[in-house]
């Protein structure tokens, strides 16, 4: 699966420690070591710093795309803390670019937002049409707000839901090159 990073993890030393570079020699043959894919294009969200990077409504982010398995992405989500309500997983559409096009998400635009930890929801799109990130509350991060700006993620609820929302009504996107 691909996931895109946008602010610490798109270093690699950074993604080696994370990943624990010591526990890649007994992975299962069945299993890829992570690796950096390409460069991509959040395509409906910008960055917003705080404490840790996070990703805002409007704009565009560029960033990396990340090549994981099922035990990679349970550490990336221990990273992000997930566990704790600082960030939540999103999962995009994924655009492939050609040239100076992309290719337009099917009509059955499909946002899911996790904060479980390793949860990779039944019926998940194919690993090629799909890309995770991580999402953080900009109140738990304290990212001070833009000026004249509408709250970063308005709405009622718990705030992965709130995301969802909003990503689905924007139709966010991940851009590749690939």
């Amino acid at each position: 699966m691909f996931v895109f990073v946008y602010g610490t993890l798109t270093d690699a030393t950074r993604v080696d420690a994370v990943l624990d570079e010591t526990t890649r020699g007994s992975r299962p043959p069945e299993y890829a070591d992570p690796e950096f894919v390409g460069d991509a294009t959040l395509e409906g969200l910008h960055r917003a710093d705080g404490a840790y990077p996070t990703l805002v409504p409007g704009g565009r982010v560029t960033g990396r795309v990340l090549s994981v398995d099922e035990r990679d992405l349970e550490a990336l989500d221990a990273y992000e803390g997930l566990t704790r309500g600082l960030y939540v997983r999103a999962r995009l559409p994924r655009v492939e670019q050609r040239g100076s096009t992309a290719t337009p998400p099917a009509d059955d635009f499909d946002v899911t937002v996790s904060d479980e930890p390793g949860a990779v929801p039944a019926g998940e799109p194919t690993l090629e049409s799909s890309v995770w990130t991580y999402v953080g509350d900009p109140d738990r991060l304290g990212v001070e707000p833009e000026r004249e700006s509408t709250p970063y993620w308005p709405g009622s609820g718990p705030f992965g839901e709130r995301v969802r929302r909003r990503l689905e009504r924007d139709r966010t996107v991940v851009l590749t090159d690939e």
